[in-house]
């Protein structure tokens, strides 16, 4: 077994490896969300280990932010899953810096804690919704709304990200426009009052802000802002798929840092769900 850096050029190949795993929707199907991912040394990267065949038999992608090396799309051949190659994979992402992974799957998180990796208390989803509307009920709830002219679109690598339509609002705040399903998902919310009072005036009918649970402040300023923690809110919202419900956990391979706040421009949080 052999593990490297994927280049554009595998992509043919890693297509046939992902149709194992992921329906057609899928991102990296897309070779141009592929190369925004994975084909920037200072933003993130993949690795694959090839067997002696020169097969694609091992494949793991990593995401530098906030000082962690944050792990996605952790894939192994079903005829090799006793040749250790999730160590493999973890070795070489380890000098890149420390590891994380955030909301893994069941299988995945089976996978740290085996390896005893410090599995760090749940994330929290907070939800505003529009006064006096019924988000399981209301059909138009979740209908598209116009995307507003002039808006200010984010500086730095993480907002080039092909198909995200995003904005950075005037008083610091940045959001994952979601205009197609009537809301906006935000990435940092140092105004929540701002950020609902832009949402009302356009017709955005919900909020979602996902964020760790170490900061006892911004979740006062949530409340306040009649954001809630409401289980019942679909996490995949075009369509709203109420049955599927996400674990929002997140693993360190090492102690995090004194004061972490994990935010979703991390991990793999700033794209949801296909990209059709």
């Amino acid at each position: 077994m052999q593990a490297r850096i994927a280049t554009i050029q595998d992509h043919g190949q890693l297509t046939k490896f992902y149709s194992c795993y992921y329906p057609s929707g899928h991102p990296l199907y897309n070779h141009e969300f592929w190369a925004w991912m994975f084909t920037n040394p200072a933003y993130g990267q993949c690795i694959v280990v090839e067997n002696k065949a020169k097969e694609i038999v091992g494949h793991m992608g990593f995401v530098q932010a906030g000082g962690l090396v944050w792990l996605v799309n952790i894939l192994v051949d079903a005829n090799h899953r006793h040749q250790n190659i999730p160590d493999i994979l973890f070795d070489v992402a380890r000098g890149y810096g420390p590891l994380a992974v955030a909301v893994a799957n069941d299988a995945g998180a089976s996978l740290l804690r085996r390896k005893k990796w410090q599995e760090q208390q749940l994330l929290q989803r907070w939800i505003w919704t529009r006064p006096n509307t019924d988000f399981q009920n209301n059909k138009d709830f979740f209908k598209a709304i116009q995307q507003p002219a002039d808006l200010q679109k984010p500086e730095g690598y993480l907002w080039q990200q092909p198909y995200l339509q995003s904005v950075a609002f005037n008083w610091g705040d940045i959001a994952q426009l979601a205009l197609n399903a009537g809301g906006l998902r935000l990435v940092t919310c140092n105004n929540p009052k701002a950020c609902v009072a832009w949402a009302m005036d356009n017709s955005c009918n919900w909020i979602d802000f996902v964020t760790s649970n170490t900061n006892a402040a911004m979740q006062h300023a949530l409340q306040d802002a009649t954001f809630s923690r409401n289980e019942n809110f679909p996490w995949y919202l075009n369509p709203p798929e109420f049955n599927r419900k996400v674990t929002l956990n997140w693993f360190t391979e090492n102690q995090l840092p004194e004061g972490f706040v994990f935010n979703r421009s991390m991990a793999d949080m700033t794209r949801i769900g296909s990209i059709d």
